[in-house]
This record gives C-alpha cells, sequence and structure tokens, in this order.
C-alpha cells in the first residue's frame, strides 16, 4: 500500500508507533485510517483535532499495521517482527530484496538526493536527504542491516565479503518507466558499514540554461562566451550547490552534433547522447590531469572537466584554454573571487589566469518558502526598528517542513583580458537580500549565506 506521505507527516511518529494507526487515505473531510484490533477509541478526537477532518477507523489484524508503520516511520522492535515474519513467509533473500528495492522507491518519491545507511550500537538509522536537509527516515536491528548492507553490495557488483575498505558502486534502477542511476559508497566506520546511495535521473535531469535561473543578465553573455572558442569557464560552490548541473546545461547547450565534446568526471553523474565520457579511475591510474592531458590528442572543441583539484590539472586546463580550446570545470570556493585567488595559489602565473578565463560563476541552492503557507510577519532589529520577512508555518502542502523548494542564487565575475580587470554582472549577496525582502526564502535561511 503506498500512503500519501502528506497525510504521514502530520501524525506524531511516538502517537503511531505506541498506539498502532496509521492515516492511509483522505476522501473529501474524511481520512481514513488503519489500526489495530486493540486501538482505543478515545484516541479519535485527538486524530480529529490535528486533522481537522473527520476520522474513519478500520480494524485490521495488528501486524498489518505494524508492516506499514515500519515501511513509514521505522522502528527496531516493530522492525524485528516484520524481518522475522517475512523471513517465515519468504526467506531472508527475498526479504532483503524488497526492503532495499522499497527504500529506494521511497526515496525516489521524497526526491531525495541522497540515502544514507548508518550504523550505530544497537540499531541502523536511514536518513534521506530531501533540499539538502537530510531527515530520518527510520531505524532497523543491527542484524538485519547486515541483510540490507550484503543486498546493496551485490547490486553495486562490489565485494560482498569485504568490509574493511572503501568501496564504490553503480545500480542501474528503473521506476515507473523512468532510468535512475544510483551511486554506492561505502566507508569502515567503528560500528560497520556506513552507506550513501546517490540518486540521479538518467538523461531527463538535464536542464537547458534557461532553467538554471542565471538569469537574462548572465545567460545572454554566457552564451557567447559557451559558442566561441578558448577559454575557462569555471562554477564555484560548496557540494550540493549544483555546480554540475549547470555545467551540464552548457554542454546541453553546445551538443549540435557539430564539435568535438570530451568530459572527464568522478564519476559521470549522467549520460548525454552524443558526448566522449570518461570516468576517473584512480586504481587503474586514470585520474583529472593525465585523462586531461590525453584528451587534448583527441582532437576536441570543448572538455568539461569535473573539479580541478590540484595544480598540474590547472596548469593543463589553463594551457588547453589559451591554445582554443573551450574548457569548464568547478573549484570548490566560497565565492568567484577566491576561485580566481585559488588558481593562483595552485602556481598558476596572474597573466595567464586573465588571458584564459572568460568568467567565474559561484552558485548555492537555498531552500524556499512554502508558497501555499508563506505569511507576512514584523520583526525588531537591533536598533529597534520594526521591518517586515516572511516565514512559512507549515502546511499539508509542504508536509508542514515550511519548505517549497529549492532556488540558484548566483554572482557571475567577468575577467577582461585587454585591461586584466573584473567585472561583475550579478552579486550574490545582492540575490540572497532581494530574495529575502520578496518573500522568495526566509531570513533565517538568507543568513546561512551571508551576515545581515
Amino acid at each position: 500500500m503506498d500512503i500519501d506521505i502528506n497525510l504521514i507527516n502530520v501524525i506524531p511518529r511516538k502517537f503511531v508507533l505506541e498506539n498502532l494507526v496509521i492515516p492511509v487515505s483522505t476522501k473529501g473531510e474524511t481520512i481514513n485510517f488503519l489500526c489495530g484490533e486493540n486501538f482505543d477509541d478515545t484516541f479519535k478526537a485527538y486524530l480529529k483535532f490535528i486533522y481537522r477532518k473527520e476520522v474513519f477507523l478500520t480494524r485490521v489484524k495488528d501486524e498489518k499495521v505494524k508492516k506499514l508503520i515500519f515501511k513509514y516511520y521505522g522502528d527496531t522492535h516493530i522492525s524485528s517482527e516484520i524481518f522475522k515474519k517475512e523471513e517465515e513467509d519468504k526467506g531472508s533473500n527475498s526479504t532483503y530484496i524488497d526492503f532495499v528495492e522499497n527504500l529506494i522507491k521511497k526515496g525516489i518519491e521524497d526526491n531525495a538526493s541522497d540515502i544514507h545507511i548508518e550504523p550505530f550500537n544497537k540499531e541502523a538509522r536511514i536518513r534521506l536527504r530531501v533540499y539538502g536537509i537530510l531527515e530520518e527516515d527510520r531505524v532497523i536491528p543491527l542484524k538485519e542491516y547486515e541483510g540490507v548492507i550484503s543486498r546493496i553490495k551485490i547490486l553495486s557488483s562490489m565485494d560482498i565479503a569485504e568490509k574493511r575498505k572503501f568501496q564504490e558502486g553503480k545500480i542501474r534502477f528503473l521506476y515507473k518507466d523512468k532510468n535512475y542511476d544510483l551511486r554506492t559508497s561505502i566507508i569502515p566506520t567503528v560500528n560497520g558499514e556506513k552507506v550513501v546511495i546517490r540518486i540521479l535521473k538518467k538523461g531527463e535531469d538535464i536542464k537547458n540554461l534557461e532553467d538554471i535561473n542565471y538569469g537574462e543578465k548572465v545567460n545572454r553573455p554566457l552564451k557567447n562566451m559557451l559558442k566561441n572558442q578558448g577559454g575557462i569557464i569555471l562554477v564555484t560552490g560548496p557540494t550540493g550547490s549544483g555546480k554540475t548541473t549547470s555545467l551540464y546545461a552548457m554542454l546541453n547547450y553546445l551538443n549540435e552534433g557539430k564539435i568535438n565534446i570530451t568530459t572527464i568526471e568522478d564519476p559521470v553523474e549522467y549520460t548525454l547522447k552524443g558526448v566522449n565520457q570518461v570516468n576517473i579511475n584512480n586504481s587503474l591510474g586514470i585520474n583529472f590531469s593525465n585523462s586531461l592531458r590525453v584528451t587534448l590528442r583527441q582532437d576536441p572543441d570543448v572538455i568539461m572537466v569535473g573539479e580541478i583539484r590540484d595544480e598540474e590539472t590547472a596548469k593543463i586546463a589553463v594551457r588547453a584554454a589559451i591554445t582554443g580550446h573551450l574548457v569548464l570545470s568547478t573549484l570548490h570556493t566560497n565565492n568567484a573571487l577566491g576561485a580566481f585567488n585559488r588558481l593562483e595559489d595552485m602556481g598558476v602565473p596572474k597573466y595567464l589566469l586573465y588571458d584564459s578565463i572568460k568568467v567565474i560563476l559561484s552558485q548555492r541552492l537555498v531552500k524556499t518558502l512554502c508558497p501555499y503557507c508563506k505569511e507576512e510577519i514584523y520583526l525588531k532589529n537591533e536598533e529597534k526598528n520594526i521591518y517586515k520577512s516572511f516565514q512559512s508555518r507549515g502546511c499539508t502542502k509542504c508536509s508542514f517542513k515550511g519548505i517549497g523548494g529549492r532556488v540558484l542564487l548566483s554572482e557571475a565575475m567577468v575577467i577582461n583580458r585587454k585591461d586584466k580587470s573584473m567585472t561583475f554582472l550579478t552579486n550574490l549577496e545582492e540575490n540572497i537580500r532581494e530574495s529575502i525582502s520578496k518573500g522568495i526564502i526566509s531570513r533565517e535561511e538568507g543568513m546561512r549565506y551571508l551576515s545581515i
């Protein structure tokens, strides 16, 4: 049974676990619940109060309610019973096959970017990263966690017996006629192996430049720079700020079948038709610097380097740019100017940076306020002046999180080769302040990225 997650998020987890009751559907002004055989009817008034609707209860066997609670809330005691029962019914292998498949499906349904499975002393915790925030999904017993990890290793073509080394793998997953690439990573911790599964929608998530939210002020000159030969275009920002998505949008714009495009990535995150894509494999000696060097012998017009990490890669990229190749890449820096300084620290002479870099984009993915429950509020600053702000209280539309999604906010710094100057087309701080004043993001969210 698939339950609307908006119903699940209203009722407290503790109440569900203690009383064996779970909402399953809604029709008009009525919420339908499944409850255990011994559910106390006096709690019906409480359910009506928190949902503000009529309540219809259907009593079923406790085991059926426990399965649903385990699926949507997680609980060590209940999950032990569920695993034991399903092992008896299906056999242990089938149990773990179903569990992992349903977990991945739930991650996709919840629009999660990552699934974390973390072992601790007595149980393993499963968390999903949604809109950049990790939220607990459920907990499972340690003995069942071992079976789950083994199933993930099998799907990822990893060594099942190896538990002391880092391992990485890949799973191709089909769900509702859509293909997903799942990147799996395992690290050994003091309590056991921690697994992270990154969820990537194959092909369909590759955006156009107009979808990136750079704005016309940036998009128009950026398109001209992409079409002109030679130079470096850099995208900077922290992990999870959409840098790879932005680079692929640029490749999508360039990919017309008339030029030779090669990407060097660790790993290749999206498959782009008509583009030559190279996976970094350090165990085989395939790294960014030697891959870039070899790629230059392949008559490339455009080279996308997933990340400039070291001095050698930086210098090769600059040489490629000043000899007529367009190079797209990323750096982990806080702002556009920091990327210029970082490359200089890597040993690239400043005059070569002025000759090679076209534009540096710095960006952040910022949580937006839910448009359905957003409201104006009035606050006082330190000088006791009253000013207007916005907040979201939470509603069924946003699963009571107050989050409507995420928006990309950025700045663009253009390098002028002739007079060796830098010009900002847009400013990140100004974009954040404007988004706060318009009620797109909350003041608290904005303060994560600047001091107000």
